[in-house]
């Protein structure tokens, strides 16, 4: 996860509204192919996947 939308506003954030923020996205892998939705689940990012890293962030 370098770069991109998710390092701008991660940039915004910390000039801005500085606050905790959690990093959640693909952990530098390239190539990989599949079904959409297997790779969403495989890397945490379909629904379950998103509610459960919130879960861990809350508690």
């Amino acid at each position: 996860m370098l770069g991109g939308l998710g390092g701008a506003v991660a940039e915004w954030v910390a000039e801005h509204a500085p606050c905790r923020v959690v990093r959640h996205g693909v952990q530098d892998e390239f190539g990989e192919s599949g079904e959409p939705a297997e790779l969403y689940a495989k890397h945490g990012l379909d629904a379950a996947g998103i509610v459960a890293k919130a879960q861990q962030i809350l508690s």
